[in-house]
């Protein structure tokens, strides 16, 4: 055999024999000390010059902190690899990586697992392709699943790291993603459902996203201690454009240009027959600050949302809906770091008819929790929001509010504000204990103490504010309150401005 043959010969074998012995026995041993991954590959398919590969039989494990990863692959393609560097120079160079159909297995764990030793392989990748498979989160000590989607497609942009740069994920590293058939549990009781979210662009879409209570209203007052709203909520398509989101350096970040909400449900129940939750309630100004990453958003859109809310008061009694139809405004500078104001703006429809249009402003950072809420409701029929009133209050109304207009400035401990209404035949009927009957007695006696509104000097009565807040309450109830005292003072005082 001449020189040429066996020079051909060698590197014949070289290539179909011991790179991919090597490369094998590479990835099932020395990778397995990066970021603590043991596992095997079941067979290597290498490409004659070595830059080609697919690996087939995946199976990989990270048991790392608190949480332990598999991974379960149909095969995975390579192009470009530089068989040299991994080989020789225990580094990862690849143009691309694809993965067909990887079963992703996170679980969390109550163990934690530590190494000391140091990322010592560089690696340099392309971009990352996923096809098909899963994903799915476990909880081992409650047996219970978390979260889980069906994969449609990923991309991921170029990855490199280096043996003294820990790696650091940022949202620029997803080119495009998309996912179906989300599920995730958000606690014990509330399931989060999207039936496709996607990534592209430097932007997010979701499409018929819902966040609801996993039990019936029945079955729910059965199993709570305390009360608890129930929640179905319904959002047709969320959008996010111009999105950061990184994680380095123990810190996380969130921000968005823009965020659109568009058409939307809430419906809200609350069984009041059971005993009340008497632990402290934060305000929104707490839940921006306590949010475990740095949120910064420029402008929320709300767009044609409704809310319907129900409580049951009294056993028998079917409650029935406060509707507002229409909901839509917006939310500037959404933030939980910055020391500047946040500012919201909404207008609804009461029951469909009276219109209500608020502003309000926080500033987040403030511990005081200082808030200004303006706003004016105008044309409320008052007998259209009597189903709501009496099953819930006992009480039923009459007359014709032509504007109510309030402002109410607070902060966690006392909030002071002013109220004029224009109205006009007021009256209330207070019910028997049934919630069936009119108590005829009460409602005479009830009235004499209102204004019905026809005796008023230039067309408006004036009321203040004054509340001091219960902390066991919500701060819907805590603005609730600053309302119903101005209107209460309005219609039973002299009406006169101060």
């Amino acid at each position: 055999m001449g020189i040429g043959a066996s020079l051909l010969v060698t590197v014949f074998l070289f290539f179909q024999f011991y790179v991919p012995h090597r490369i094998k026995r590479y990835l099932n041993t020395e990778i397995a000390e990066l970021n603590h991954i043991e596992g095997k590959i079941g067979d290597v398919d290498i490409s004659f010059f070595g830059s080609d590969w697919i690996l087939r039989e995946i199976d990989l494990v990270s048991n790392s902190g608190s949480s332990e990863v598999t991974i379960e692959m149909e095969k995975a393609i390579l192009h470009d690899v530089d068989w040299y560097r991994i080989v020789y120079q225990n580094s990862i160079a690849v143009g691309s990586i694809k993965c067909v159909k990887p079963n992703i297995k996170i679980t969390k764990t109550d163990t934690v697992r530590v190494r000391n030793k140091l990322q010592k392989t560089t690696i340099e990748i392309g971009h990352i392709e996923l096809e098909g498979g899963a994903i799915t989160l476990f909880d081992k000590q409650k047996k219970d699943t978390l979260f889980g989607s069906a994969i449609s497609q990923v991309r991921l942009n170029a990855i490199t790291t280096d043996r003294t740069t820990p790696f650091h994920f940022h949202s620029s590293l997803i080119n495009r993603a998309e996912f179906t058939h989300l599920r995730a549990k958000v606690n014990e009781f509330d399931v989060l459902r999207i039936r496709r979210l996607s990534f592209k662009n430097n932007g997010i879409s979701a499409l018929a996203l819902s966040l609801a209570t996993e039990f019936d209203k029945e079955q729910l007052s059965k199993v709570l201690k305390t009360e608890r709203d129930h929640t179905d909520f319904k959002l047709d398509v969320l959008e996010m454009e111009h999105i950061d989101f990184q994680i380095a350096d123990g810190l996380t970040s969130l921000s968005s240009r823009r965020v659109l909400l568009s058409d939307f449900d809430l419906a809200i129940y609350r069984d009041k027959l059971l005993p009340d939750d008497t632990r402290r309630k934060r305000y929104y100004g707490a839940s921006l600050r306590d949010l475990p990453f740095r949120l910064d958003v420029t402008s929320v859109v709300v767009r044609n949302g409704s809310l319907n809310y129900a409580e049951k008061v009294k056993m028998g009694i079917k409650p029935e809906n406060l509707v507002f139809q229409n909901i839509s405004g917006k939310f500037n500078n959404l933030h939980n770091f910055k020391d500047s104001q946040t500012d919201v703006e909404l207008s609804t429809q009461i029951m469909g008819e009276a219109a209500l249009d608020i502003t309000f402003q926080l500033h987040p950072l403030n511990v005081r929790e200082t808030f200004l809420l303006e706003g004016s409701v105008t044309n409320l029929n008052a007998a259209s929001v009597n189903p709501f009133l009496r099953t819930s209050t006992g009480t039923m109304a009459q007359g014709y509010v032509d504007g109510m207009y309030f402002t109410v400035d607070g902060n966690s401990t006392r909030a002071r504000g002013d109220v004029k209404m224009k109205y006009k035949n007021f009256k209330i009927q207070i019910l028997k204990k049934d919630f069936l009957k009119i108590n005829k007695v009460l409602s005479f006696l009830g009235n004499l103490i209102l204004n019905d509104g026809s005796k008023n000097t230039d067309g408006y009565r004036y009321g203040t504010i004054e509340v001091e807040p219960d902390g066991t309450k919500s701060f819907i109830n805590y603005l609730w309150s600053c309302l119903m005292d101005g209107m209460l003072d309005t219609v039973t005082g002299n009406g006169k401005k101060e």
